[in-house]
């Protein structure tokens, strides 16, 4: 009597530029073996090291395994296209009281990382496990001291929900973990984003959120602030590139900083030498000062040259002043220094082109948010065009100034938190800001590639409301930031 075949298997490899992602076989035992011996690999790992029967067992539970499998998981192989190699792994594990829920895992050679490779995998593997599986929601858990997991995680744009103390036993201690995820939703429209702005030109362009606030202290946002980095692509490897900050609310250095450790060097402290600001409200610079003098101490020797309205020279000088003391103690006493860091050269500016150099062009535009001149800026680079509204209501003609730019950063407030404000409160907002429902109106017409809402007034609702609030009226992609966020 013949033996029943062999269950056809559902999952058909992933193919990549360079990688091939296919189920476990019986061969990759010496590879995987290898890896899961290898103790700096292991370091971060829940598992301990695997000795040759612990890795057959694990392969042949594999063997008729399927990914999409309510509280199984599932371990994709990673392999080199060219090769075949064994490289890697990724795990999905669905959850059990609800599968559209899951939880990922990823191990690397050592040997292959720091080459795209594994971000490379997990594009792949979440674009399937979102479109086939339809999951909505995939998480990973790192250790906080994982530095190469948390850049891969930020890379993907996953977004850091929150941090466990001591909350789990790993190799003999209590450790502190990351929690990320990353929501169907969010994969797609940044996917998207991705695809609509993808380029053979000679630079690279990405906006971060370096403050998404507002003069509500909230210790998840820090005040209004953003940078453009342009890279340049030379002989297929992108450049460090220049940072362009528009403004300066209060915590941006530490947030440039916390960027530039998870990868992107532009905003390292030497590196911060240009700045744009869209208006002189204290939410927007209040860590001027910081920008002034932090970087000078470590080691940035160029002059920071400020574009501003009307009053940035008054407030940088009265702010040199007040540093006096700081600046002679440092420039006389026994701390290193230079000479040419902590200075600052004010140009203050008019509607139209205000700056020019080999990566971009910035024009500014006016905006109405107040009795005082306030402006937008329009970035545009050789492969992208950045627009970030500053504070705004909407008016005749301000939507000309957003026509199909690839990235719109916008400033809203919710219209149904707006009905429980007082008065007098909400004659202010409608005079200065723009409603979810007036920004909806804009972006219509404008077709951004991609509208970014910063600067969120919510005012008591959630931010999935204040999202549907903008979706209810306009069918393009958008998405709430956050702080460290990058598009």
């Amino acid at each position: 009597m013949n033996a029943a075949p062999a269950p056809r298997s559902t999952f058909q490899p992933l193919t990549t530029e360079r990688l091939l992602i296919r189920r476990f076989l019986a061969t990759d035992l010496p590879a995987l073996l290898a890896i899961r011996t290898d103790p700096e690999l292991r370091r971060f790992q829940a598992w301990d090291a695997m000795d040759e029967a612990a890795i057959r067992r694990f392969l042949e539970s594999m063997a008729a395994a399927e990914p999409g499998v309510a509280g199984e998981w599932f371990q994709f192989a990673i392999t080199l296209r060219t090769s075949g190699e064994l490289i890697g792994d990724c795990g999905l594990h669905l959850l059990a009281e609800d599968p559209r829920q899951a939880e990922i895992g990823y191990t690397l050679s050592r040997q292959f990382q720091g080459q795209g490779l594994a971000k490379e995998a997990l594009r792949a593997i979440l674009t399937y496990m979102f479109q086939r599986h339809q999951v909505h929601r995939i998480a990973a858990i790192t250790d906080v001291r994982n530095r190469g997991s948390i850049k891969l995680l930020e890379r993907l744009n996953f977004r850091r929900e929150g941090r466990t103390h001591q909350a789990f036993w790993n190799k003999g201690e209590w450790v502190d973990e990351y929690l990320y995820a990353m929501t169907a939703s969010r994969w797609e429209t940044l996917r998207e984003n991705r695809a609509r702005t993808r380029t053979k030109q000679e630079t690279a362009t990405k906006a971060v959120l370096l403050g998404t606030g507002t003069p509500n202290p909230d210790p998840y946002r820090h005040g209004s602030a953003v940078a453009v980095v342009v890279q340049r692509n030379e002989e297929g490897k992108q450049s460090q590139g220049q940072a362009y900050l528009v403004d300066a609310g209060p915590g941006v250095v530490r947030r440039a900083a916390d960027a530039a450790e998870r990868g992107t060097p532009a905003l390292a402290m030497p590196g911060l030498t240009r700045l744009f600001l869209t208006h002189l409200h204290s939410d927007h610079i209040a860590g001027l000062s910081d920008l002034i003098l932090s970087p000078w101490v470590l080691e940035r020797n160029e002059t920071l040259v400020i574009y501003g309205p009307q009053g940035t020279k008054a407030l940088v000088d009265h702010l040199l002043a007040a540093h006096g003391e700081d600046i002679r103690e440092r420039r006389e006493g026994l701390e290193p220094s230079n000479d040419q860091g902590y200075r600052v050269e004010v140009h203050e500016y008019e509607a139209g082109q205000i700056y020019r150099d080999d990566f971009v062009q910035v024009e500014a535009f006016r905006v109405e948010h107040g009795t005082w001149p306030a402006f937008g800026f329009r970035f545009t680079t050789g492969d992208r065009t950045v627009v970030i509204s500053g504070d705004t209501r909407p008016f005749d003609g301000l939507v000309e100034h957003y026509r199909e730019c690839d990235l719109l950063i916008h400033e809203v407030y919710s219209a149904e938190g707006f009905e429980r404000r007082p008065p007098e409160w909400q004659r202010y907002h409608a005079a200065v800001h723009t409603s979810t429902q007036e920004l909806a109106a804009l972006a219509t017409i404008a077709q951004p590639g991609l509208l970014v809402l910063v600067h969120q007034l919510f005012w008591g609702v959630s931010e999935e409301a204040l999202v549907a609030e903008i979706r209810a009226a306009y069918a393009g992609p958008v998405i709430s930031g956050h702080d460290l966020d990058q598009f």
